[in-house]
């Protein structure tokens, strides 16, 4: 016996979860899914300048995703070290006591 089967939901794909129909047998309520579509995966692009190396800590661009918002950081550059080019054991980007 051929039972009739009617969608009644259809799951959107979306970066990290993959789309499928839903289908429900009109005759016991059993639902079964077909026609999966595979995720499409993050479209990251830069989303800001992201953080400036500073003397102790490192700096990196922030992408964030165009479809979902997530974010990333990448492209990390190294902090900076102190600076005392005045030779007065101070640092002369942030002030702190150098040796």
């Amino acid at each position: 016996m051929n039972l009739k089967k009617n969608i009644c939901k259809i799951v959107l794909l979306q970066c990290t979860t993959k789309g499928y129909s839903i289908y429900k047998c009109s005759k016991c309520n059993e639902t079964t899914q077909k026609n999966y579509v595979k995720a499409l995966g993050h479209d990251y692009i830069r989303y800001t300048l992201g953080v400036l190396p500073t003397c102790t800590n490192r700096g990196y661009s922030v992408y964030s995703c165009s479809r979902c918002g997530e974010s990333m950081n990448k492209n990390y550059k190294r902090a900076l070290g102190h600076k005392d080019n005045n030779y007065d054991k101070r640092c002369n980007v942030c002030g702190v006591k150098t040796k």
